[in-house]
């Protein structure tokens, strides 16, 4: 299972006119995150972490279905992740740093790690 930040909230369906893409990365060899992505296949599970902007954060469990590059979006090369939502729960900053697949994404006082790829 790999674990992603999208402390943005990007809407990567809307960014990329990809239906189901859940995740993105700018391609570059060099990043931990993009590195991590391309290890990713179709059928893992990933958790996605996204503030909501109200004080809550939405944890969502995805089974991927495609790993795929796309130029759409942001007019450079991007890794894109595409997934079948299994479960989703929007919960209270302080509940979600507690909750056993949102605890990954902060650290022991409760603030949002900055990370964007977690394994």
């Amino acid at each position: 299972m790999i674990f992603l930040n999208n402390a943005r909230n990007y809407n990567h369906e809307e960014i990329h006119s990809i239906k189901g893409a859940i995740y993105d990365r700018k391609v570059d060899a060099s990043d931990y995150g993009y590195r991590a992505l391309l290890k990713v296949n179709k059928g893992d599970n990933a958790v996605v972490c996204s503030p909501t902007g109200n004080g809550f954060i939405k944890i969502a469990e995805y089974q991927i279905t495609e790993n795929i590059p796309s130029r759409k979006g942001y007019g450079y090369e991007c890794q894109v992740l595409t997934g079948l939502l299994l479960r989703s729960t929007e919960l209270p900053k302080t509940e979600a740093a507690q909750n056993l697949l949102g605890k990954r994404f902060f650290d022991k006082n409760g603030n949002f790690l900055r990370r964007a790829v977690l394994t």
